[in-house]
């Protein structure tokens, strides 16, 4: 999670602006990337296990080789064990045994800082052993009253000589009034010889997104769905690599039933279940209509250890292994594989990336002496047609490789790198992979941020302002960068390691919290063009910044801004080419009380949203003006006369706007006619 573009810094004064005279074109410019805004994801923040994946309880197959945060029920004793586990995969398991002497014993577990209760039906599981003829009990209880919001029966019996499954539904018959609250399984000691039972792979899930088995929280897909993305990056970021390569994101111990799953201690501290597999992030791709962006591990971890050449075709052999799973057909080993595991048909996969960030931690010079070699190599005799991503741009690339740049800055740095993508290397584009404003503006002698001074908490308005002139600076290079995403996207709000973050959540969703970026990326992301279009003007940009397009499938028209470092309101007479009198357009503008608004728990949204109606002179022209700090879009009505109908850019299967096939390689795009000269 570092920069490795290099810019030249400068301290960004405050500017009185006079009059800014746009005169957009009709013709010309660039066919925009349809990717263009989209998210990254690695179980960072508690936000795969505790997070997106929907799964309720915490540390549920004793992956972490500790019991807590279970608790025995009525005095019952917990003792942790090895021996004959669930499956070799899941090793550990607990056995619960004695008690008060009165009443069910079993084990109890708070979730991930609590469970949401509500009336709905929750699926649970778990896997019992030993000599038992009694019934289970399921409860949903409040930690603070123990009052009981749902219970159920589960029938027995168990038997000692193997482990069982049982499975069971609960279903509440109202909300509980807050999510400080937990989950038991109780049995009763007088029906089991021994007094003891043995448990392993205790889990309940509420109703998820398209109610998928094993799937994600409702609340936070729909939250990042309405952004919208076009693409999602995965594993990762840090979590590809691993803090060592047995603690590496290993694709195939991610795949298939969860007993199988073994989980791996994941880079930022705490254990992934890895029920957020492979296969589960594919389906979060269909659901949310996004091209998957696959990252693959590249032989590097975080620890700095780097897999020698003569040892590195394994990492060859893995990858394509992982590649067959995906996109090979069912006559092939892995894609019978991925057919037994409920998934027949391939999927639907166009860019691949050669590890993440492989620069960094001793990774440079092997990464661009044998390994990107290696891996690129193989992959492309294999599939011709998939597009890769380098993860650096220092060296001989092929052409057509994508390179994909991660920058953490302050809100100058962002807004001073406006127009440094203006000499992109279209053979070459670019992916940014990870973007945010992380810390206040410094002082004069300290242009960027380097890292050892802390992060601010939350994303703060003059920070999303100058993503917005970074993404907005992108967008008119349409024929140098794919896509862009925020990172990271999601923070527990009771257990996180990196700040500030686009989404916040907790148990509850009602405490659910969309950052000041999120607001601003959901503006810019909302409004696609598929085509950029040339701007002719006297004015340069700075305090105000624009790009201009238009979506050839809709006919609609926009002008994305932002204004920086104003001391006074900028004036706008903007004019569309060939623009009829009296075409009808919206003002869409953002604004927030002070540059260092924040959305936090106790003000959860300080972003104010206007929507002024306006109407085209005779010259085609718009006048307009715009605060300091704010993002705004100029949006004509489209050929129907409506607002905000999106087309013609990416989503699962392909990108088909902006000229591009489902699957393409960009030096073929380009030769065909496709590159523009910027706008």
């Amino acid at each position: 999670m570092i920069s490795s573009r290099v810019a030249v810094a400068s301290l960004l004064y405050p500017l009185a602006a006079s009059a800014v005279n746009l005169t957009i074109g009709a013709t010309g410019g660039t066919p925009a990337s349809p990717l263009a805004y989209g998210l990254i994801f690695e179980d960072i923040n508690n936000s795969g296990d505790g997070g997106i994946y929907a799964e309720l309880i915490q540390n549920r197959a004793f992956q972490n080789v500790t019991l807590p945060p279970w608790t025995g029920v009525n005095g019952a004793d917990l003792t942790l064990n090895n021996a004959t586990g669930l499956s070799a995969e899941l090793p550990n398991y607990v056995t619960v045994s004695g008690g008060n002497g009165t009443g069910d014993i079993g084990l109890v577990n708070p979730g991930y800082y609590g469970i949401d209760v509500k009336p709905q039906t929750y699926t649970g599981q778990f896997w019992a052993r030993g000599d038992y003829n009694g019934n289970f009990t399921v409860t949903l209880l409040s930690n603070l009253t123990s009052e009981v919001f749902t219970t159920t029966t589960v029938p027995g019996p168990s038997t000692a000589d193997q482990w069982t499954q049982f499975n069971f539904t609960l279903n509440p018959p109202a909300a509980a009034p807050n999510s400080n609250n937990s989950f038991s399984v109780t049995f009763d000691p007088s029906q089991a010889p021994n007094g003891s039972l043995d448990f392993n792979l205790l889990s309940l899930f509420p109703p998820t997104y398209n109610n998928r088995p094993n799937g994600l929280r409702s609340d936070i897909m729909t939250i990042l769905g309405d952004q919208p993305p076009s693409f999602l990056r995965f594993p990762g970021g840090n979590n590809l690599e691993g803090i060592s390569i047995p603690n590496r994101f290993a694709w195939n111990e991610t795949i298939g039933p969860l007993e199988h799953r073994r989980g791996h201690t994941g880079a930022w501290g705490y254990t992934n279940t890895d029920g957020l597999g492979l296969d589960e992030y594919l389906d979060w791709c269909i659901d949310l209509d996004m091209e998957p962006i696959l990252a693959i591990f590249a032989g590097h971890s975080l620890d700095g250890t780097v897999t020698p050449e003569a040892d590195f075709q394994q990492w060859v052999d893995d990858a394509l292994n992982e590649l067959e799973y995906i996109l090979g057909d069912t006559s092939t080993q892995y894609g019978a594989l991925r057919a037994q595991y409920g998934h027949p048909d391939p999927w639907k996969v166009h860019y691949v990336e050669l590890g993440n960030e492989e620069t960094l931690s001793g990774g440079d010079a092997s990464y661009k002496a044998y390994r990107f070699p290696m891996l690129y190599s193989a992959i492309s005799q294999a599939y011709p047609d998939l597009q890769i991503i380098a993860t650096a741009d220092d060296f001989d690339l092929p052409d057509g490789v994508i390179y994909d740049n991660h920058i953490y800055s302050i809100p100058d740095r962002l807004v001073d790198d406006f127009s440094i993508y203006n000499a992109s290397n279209s053979t070459n584009p670019t992916l940014l992979g990870e973007t945010s404003a992380i810390a206040p503006n410094g002082p004069p002698n300290e242009p960027d941020y380097n890292f050892t001074t802390p992060m601010q908490p939350w994303a703060t308005w003059i920070g999303s302002v100058a993503e917005s002139i970074y993404f907005i600076g992108a967008e008119r290079f349409g024929n140098g960068i794919i896509g862009a995403t925020y990172a990271p996207i999601l923070q527990n709000l009771n257990k996180f390691e990196w700040t500030p973050d686009l989404v916040g959540f907790a148990a509850d969703p009602a405490q659910d919290l969309q950052s000041t970026s999120y607001y601003s990326i959901q503006l810019l992301s909302s409004k696609r063009f598929t085509q950029t279009r040339p701007i002719t003007t006297e004015d340069q940009p700075n305090p105000a910044y624009w790009v201009a397009g238009d979506n050839t499938d809709t006919g609609a028209k926009y002008l994305k801004l932002a204004v920086y470092n104003a001391t006074e309101n900028v004036t706008f007479s903007t004019s569309f080419t060939g623009l009829a009198e009296g075409t009808a357009a919206n003002l869409n503008v953002l604004t927030a009380p002070d540059p260092y608004s924040e959305n936090t728990p106790g003000n959860p949204n300080q972003v104010i949203t206007t929507v002024t109606p306006l109407t085209a002179d005779a010259n085609g022209a718009f006048s307009f003006e715009l605060p300091a700090l704010s993002v705004a879009v100029l949006e004509t009505a489209d050929k129907d006369g409506q607002f905000g109908v999106q087309g013609g850019f990416g989503g699962y299967g392909g990108c088909a706007g902006g000229g591009m096939r489902a699957s393409y390689n960009w030096t073929e795009w380009v030769a065909t006619g496709n590159e523009g000269n910027g706008c």
